[in-house]
């Protein structure tokens, strides 16, 4: 379980100089690392216990204009909803 402060730090734009775009914009195939949400606490808490947070490197399986966005998060599928990937800010992964 994260702390307030590291649900805080998580929340909000990152740090540096970086292109961040959000996830909903990614084409299936691509793999690309979390680094920041733009929404609040209760987000970042949701986020979390899905095991998403900042760092963590994800492969985008569906995505498009319409319908949810599908990751792989480690061994594990998720589906989240296009607004709430629109908050999530991510880079390319090396």
């Amino acid at each position: 379980m994260m702390t307030p402060r590291e649900l805080e730090a998580w929340s909000g734009k990152p740090d540096g100089e970086g292109r961040y775009e959000s996830l909903a914009e990614q084409r299936p195939g691509e793999r690309v690392r979390a680094v920041g949400i733009l929404g609040g606490q209760c987000l970042a808490r949701r986020l979390t216990n899905m095991g998403l947070f900042r760092g963590v490197t994800l492969e985008i399986l569906s995505g498009g204009r319409r319908g949810p966005v599908i990751i792989r998060l480690g061994a594990s599928r998720l589906a989240l909803g296009r607004g709430m990937a629109a908050k999530i800010l991510v880079e390319k992964a090396a």
